[in-house]
């Protein structure tokens, strides 16, 4: 099975923004953990869980378009055995982030160089840029693929969940021209398979990630997830 990715990357961070003073559009995706950006660590978790996956579009402000090519390159370089290409996303006000994708998708692909690509229809899967994604079975992931394969191909959707529910989405399966509005034709629970998310909507939240995953942190960063450490108890 083929399966082309796209990481949504293309929002103005507003919650983020307003936790570090800046102003927005601000780039969130290239705040980093270990030396890793936020989106370095979503597509190579990306490409890891999917391992079907060989071409990934970012879905991008198109008003932060420059740095974040400019970081794809980086990319680039690091895995060249995947194709790499960006679309800018259109906010449609009151539609789902996925209707969004699609809308910007249809108006235009393009690869690093700017030349336009054509996609087609392919089976997609799609992860968030701002989520830290934990490596999990990718065997138990592909036997789900496969399982759920010719729905996929026939227009059905597949979600992955931080939990059972649908909150804290972890990966989107569907094919291109069924992306849309509502819930998916198949839950999973993202702990069948070992996987565990950390969205960073905050400094404040890619603190608790950068925490656990095991990296040491500042005084000033202990400080944000425990507002009371260094100041003395009456």
């Amino acid at each position: 099975m083929i399966i082309h990715g796209i990481i949504a990357c293309g929002g103005n961070s507003e919650r983020y923004a307003q936790s570090v003073g800046e102003e927005t559009p601000f780039p969130k995706h290239l705040q980093e953990i270990g030396g890793k950006t936020l989106l370095t660590r979503s597509f190579e978790a990306l490409i890891y869980n999917v391992p079907e996956i060989k071409s990934v579009t970012f879905a991008l402000n198109r008003q932060l378009e420059k740095p974040y090519i400019e970081h794809m390159k980086e990319i680039q370089k690091a895995h060249p055995e995947i194709q790499l290409s960006f679309t800018s996303t259109v906010k449609i006000d009151g539609r789902h982030l996925f209707t969004n994708i699609k809308t910007a998708v249809y108006e235009g692909v393009y690869d690093l160089s700017h030349h336009k690509i054509y996609l087609g229809n392919p089976i997609v899967a799609i992860a968030l840029g701002d989520s830290v994604v934990r490596n999990g079975d990718t065997g138990a992931i592909q036997t789900d693929l496969n399982k759920h394969h010719s729905s996929l191909a026939e227009g059905s959707s597949l979600g992955i969940f931080q939990s059972g529910k649908s909150e804290g989405l972890i990966y989107w399966f569907s094919r291109l021209n069924g992306l849309g509005e509502g819930d998916p034709d198949f839950r999973e629970d993202g702990q069948k398979y070992g996987l565990s998310r950390w969205n960073c909507n905050t400094k404040g939240e890619l603190t608790v990630a950068k925490r656990d995953l095991g990296y040491p942190l500042t005084m000033d960063e202990t400080a944000l997830i425990y507002p009371h450490y260094g100041k003395e108890r009456r």
